[in-house]
């Protein structure tokens, strides 16, 4: 679907028709809302849009009023996205001309404290940092 709102631990986003190419005039949001206390992080399985014309936004927060995290096109994207707080909202925009492959997203929620304090004493911190 293009958009939604989910609220589960753990979940998957994907483009509008993954793994075929996406189609054109696309305005989608997500919003990702996990139990307070914790962090998102998102992983980034894979990702091909129009370079400079179709992009995905993440913003910090629970809407694009939220600082924003980046704005990548093309297939150049950080492997690991985390927001601050329980909350991260994404859009996707595609224009009137060209698609490509889109996106598969991955996320997580990651008790913040556990993850801060254990992360760089533990070389397995995310094992141990997943909410149950």
């Amino acid at each position: 679907p293009c958009g939604g709102v989910l609220t589960e631990r753990r979940g998957t986003i994907l483009s509008p028709g993954y793994p075929e190419p996406y189609s054109n005039y696309l305005n989608c949001a997500w919003r990702i809302s996990v139990p307070e206390g914790a962090g998102i992080q998102i992983q980034v399985v894979t990702f091909a849009t129009e370079h400079n014309w179709d992009s995905l936004d993440f913003f910090d927060g629970v809407d694009s009023s939220a600082p924003r995290l980046g704005s990548y096109s093309g297939t150049t994207i950080p492997q690991l996205l985390n927001s601050t707080s329980n909350n991260l909202y994404l859009t996707f925009q595609s224009d009137i001309s060209v698609s490509a492959a889109g996106f598969h997203l991955e996320y997580t929620a990651l008790l913040r404290p556990c993850c801060l304090k254990t992360m760089w004493d533990i070389p397995s911190w995310e094992n141990e940092c997943h909410l149950p």
